[in-house]
């Protein structure tokens, strides 16, 4: 089978979609498929056409670019070139302007909903691009995966497309990289220089775009948090990092955190291992955050925003903990439960890894997407 993945972002650009689009392609490619991941040239300096773990990965040049979204009407013919037996699209448009103009069945993973902003043009231009282009487009897709029950019942998006094109598969994490080490933490902690304390993990973007992970609210916690043997480690980089920097020193916590920016995937495996707790303390509905699934298949316990999509992840005190959307109060007392009952921790790390392991390794994930290409044939 060859089949074509469009994905406005791909490697060495960091993200969950990205991170999605190369897993898939890659198992894909592993079950003898041919696979083709087209996505736009973010960075001059990279190949236009390469290899990555048995898969093609075509950059084009876009049209132009508007806020996180790419325009590149070529990519019709690329696909025209490769004949695919399967086309699959990641997220919303992905940089195609006409979805039928190569026939073969058509498959989008629904990653999330455009999310609201302070910028004006960008929230007038999700609204229009809903009403026109896609309510045009959605009959011109077979069949469209959300991640969660949630986003499927309630994307703006979503409900505009039939029901019986609706499917749900979870997100999925790489078991084999994302797992326990076999020696102990604190040789681990040490190794990192951490070995004195505590440690908080957060994990993701710091740009603007993005201000919807909440970082100020767990910095805002960690004010309230009177440990001196607590630390928050932040991987992640952006243009609202020294915004985060600055903040840290008004809250006097700057020395309580470490900004390390963009770490390689195998130490940022370490610093989930070495991690007491990983917090996401969201804003705004995210649809199945990877960064949960890592940590769980690390055995580091979540502390998360309850909001409707983590709750299909996280039962709280169960997997994970759970606080209330931006309450960082909460959140303060939420970290010290887990700084002061290690019962807790083995408890919720346990269920975590073995929901992980049963529910959203990519063995499983992937076997349900090749059964979805298989029944479009």
């Amino acid at each position: 089978m060859i089949i074509a993945q469009i994905s406005p972002y791909f490697y060495p650009h960091v993200g969950g979609v990205e991170k999605f689009t190369y897993e898939l392609s890659r198992r894909l490619n592993n079950e003898g498929h041919e696979v083709y991941v087209i996505s736009h040239l973010h960075n001059t300096n990279l190949p236009r056409y390469e290899k990555i773990d048995g898969v093609t990965v075509i950059r084009l040049k876009p049209l132009f670019k508007l806020y996180k979204s790419v325009i590149i009407p070529h990519i019709i013919t690329i696909i025209k070139r490769i004949k695919p037996d399967i086309v699959h699209y990641e997220g919303l448009a992905a940089g195609i302007l006409e979805f039928d103009a190569y026939d073969a069945p058509k498959v989008m993973t629904y990653h999330n909903d455009p999310l609201l902003s302070s910028d004006a043009l960008y929230n007038f231009l999700g609204i229009f691009y809903r009403n026109s282009f896609w309510k045009r487009n959605i009959n011109k897709i077979d069949l469209f995966v959300s991640l969660t029950k949630y986003m499927l019942e309630k994307s703006p998006y979503l409900s505009l497309v039939p029901k019986e094109k609706l499917r749900i598969i979870p997100n999925a994490v790489d078991t084999e990289k994302f797992r326990l080490f076999n020696h102990d933490k604190y040789s681990l902690k040490e190794s990192l220089g951490l070995e004195e304390y505590f440690v908080l993990l957060f994990v993701g973007s710091l740009e603007r775009w993005h201000r919807y992970k909440g970082l100020e609210v767990l910095l805002r916690a960690l004010q309230l948090i009177e440990k001196n043997d607590i630390i928050l480690v932040v991987v992640g980089e952006g243009s609202l990092k020294s915004y985060y920097i600055r903040l840290a020193y008004r809250l006097g916590v700057a020395n309580k955190i470490r900004f390390l920016g963009y770490v390689s995937e195998t130490k940022l495996i370490m610093y989930y291992n070495a991690a007491d707790a990983f917090i996401l303390p969201s804003l705004s509905v995210e649809n199945f955050p990877t960064v949960i699934l890592e940590a769980m298949a690390c055995k580091t316990p979540v502390i998360a925003s309850d909001l409707p999509t983590i709750r299909e992840i996280i039962k709280d005190g169960y997997n994970g903990l759970l606080f209330k959307r931006a309450e960082y109060r909460e959140l303060s007392t939420k970290i010290l439960q887990l700084y002061e009952d290690t019962r807790m921790i083995k408890r919720i790390t346990e269920n975590g890894y073995n929901e992980v392991i049963t529910k959203y390794s990519w063995e499983k994930v992937g076997k349900q997407y090749m059964l979805l290409y298989e029944g479009l044939l």
